[in-house]
């Protein structure tokens, strides 16, 4: 039983281990596309909220006339130039993350929302109490958008066509008849979820890899520590076997002379093999106490072996034995 027990373990462990190592990679993997979701919205908002903080403050500064908007400073409304930055940025930064303000009635072309950026808009316009879209069925990228509506300030641009700047009338033919709170498009955030997904990835792989090397450090413990202690209960075993034949024989053999002692007479004497030869001749040393109180019960015992060792020569057969 200790021996099945020790194999059944031995095939338990590398099993229960498998089993740890697979749901701790799955574990791993389904928290990786969590993590790389969230990674994607947060910075997108980031990003969103700091050009939001860019086109408030330029647009501040022409509302103020700090800057006289006219057809040279135009340039640098944020709905012109939102474009620009966007693709400079695009091309340095290391994602290749898209960040423009686009619109479905967009003035410059350049700035016409796509399919994906159309969803958006439709999205906010349906969903008045939003300012955020988010959304990852794209196979190529996590689209965010962030509502921008009409406000006051934007009325002198957007508004009727002949109360806008005369350049901006003769420049542009759309864009006009906005009202106050009317969703005027989007700042758009393009995240390419390739470049996303392999940073994720590599950690994924990365944590995937210490997961199994520490398991398989454990599990070699494990199987270490356990063979030590098969070869400990072994050991145990065979101590525990040899001491118990040393008590029986202590109990059943007399140690001085070596001889089957009473307990071995009464057993032998109940066996089969008693039952037809029933005969037994009792032997007894005259004096003996006197021999141990004349001599001392040293001599006494080399008396008492001399003589087993004397009888033992003189048995009739094997089957007959000697006992005291």
């Amino acid at each position: 039983m200790r021996t099945l027990f020790n194999q059944k373990l031995l095939y338990l462990i590398p099993t229960i281990f498998f089993i740890v190592l697979v749901f701790k990679i799955y574990f791993n993997y389904e928290s990786t596309k969590q993590y790389t979701y969230d990674f994607a919205k947060k910075e997108a908002q980031v990003l969103a909220l700091y050009s939001m903080s860019h086109r408030n403050y330029y647009q501040e500064l022409y509302i103020n006339n700090v800057l006289r908007l006219n057809e040279k400073t135009f340039l640098g409304l944020p709905a012109y130039s939102s474009s620009i930055i966007s693709n400079i940025f695009s091309k340095n930064n290391i994602l290749n993350i898209q960040v423009k303000s686009v619109s479905d009635r967009a003035r410059n072309p350049i700035n016409q929302a796509d399919k994906l950026e159309l969803k958006a808009i439709e999205y906010l316009k349906s969903h008045k109490d939003k300012k955020e879209y988010f959304d990852n069925s794209d196979e190529k990228v996590y689209q965010f958008a962030r509502v921008l509506k009409i406000e006051k300030k934007c009325l002198s641009c957007h508004g009727k066509k002949e109360k806008a700047p005369l350049f901006i009338q003769k420049k542009y033919d759309r864009a006009y008849g906005y009202k106050l709170g009317e969703v005027r498009g989007i700042i758009s955030i393009k995240l390419p979820k390739d470049k996303i997904d392999d940073y994720f990835i590599k950690y994924f792989a990365y944590s995937s890899l210490y997961d199994i090397l520490m398991l398989l450090f454990i599990f070699v413990i494990v199987y270490f520590l356990t063979q030590k202690v098969k070869k400990v209960n072994t050991i145990l075993e065979e101590e525990v076997n040899l001491k118990t034949s040393e008590l029986k024989r202590t109990l059943m053999y007399d140690g001085l002379t070596n001889l089957p002692n009473r307990f071995s007479l009464i057993k032998d004497i109940d066996s089969e093999n008693c039952e037809k030869t029933k005969h037994l001749a009792i032997i007894n040393i005259d004096r003996f106490k006197d021999i141990n109180d004349l001599y001392g019960f040293s001599f006494g015992d080399k008396l008492l072996k001399k003589i087993a060792t004397i009888l033992n020569k003189f048995k009739i057969s094997d089957s007959c034995n000697v006992y005291k």
